[in-house]
């Protein structure tokens, strides 16, 4: 098993986020010389997020990710998961204050970021690539704070 496998592995499997799982992420998250380290990491959580059910603490491991100081690529790649994620458990995301005001922020400093992203996940689920069976998009909160105007509505018509 290579270390990108160990360390995926090691998020995904992970019940609770100690101090020290805590650090390590954001150790990996400052070394822009190795952003596979964070982004094996956040595919981790992202897999344990989906598995195990959503919990905010698993989750603001993301929200650290989309901070403009790590790499480009570990930013991009946590705002998908982070989408995706709200997509699929909208319902925890309505329930859960903490999650939304992380969401909020984060939609607030990435707004185009989140929009492209958040329609090309829409447009995988179009073609079923995206196998989960989910709310329609249009009826989700990550929707309603995203898609704001004519243009961005226009993106989300008929696939």
């Amino acid at each position: 098993m290579d270390k990108n496998t160990q360390v995926m592995e090691w998020y995904r499997g992970l019940d609770r986020i100690s101090k020290d799982d805590k650090a390590d992420f954001d150790v990996m998250l400052l070394d822009h010389k190795n952003p596979t380290d964070a982004t094996s990491a956040m595919l981790g959580i992202a897999l344990n997020l989906s598995e195990k059910g959503m919990r905010y603490d698993v989750m603001s491991l993301l929200f650290d990710a989309t901070h403009k100081d790590n790499e480009p690529l570990v930013r991009q790649q946590a705002i998908a998961h982070i989408l995706t994620l709200c997509w699929i458990s909208d319902d925890f995301v309505r329930q859960n204050r903490d999650l939304q005001e992380s969401l909020l922020d984060m939609i607030a400093d990435n707004i185009d970021d989140c929009l492209g992203h958040l329609h090309f996940v829409y447009l995988m689920h179009g073609k079923n690539i995206l196998k989960a069976h989910v709310k329609p998009l249009q009826e989700t909160l990550i929707y309603r704070l995203i898609v704001v105007g004519d243009h961005a509505h226009e993106l989300f018509k008929k696939v």
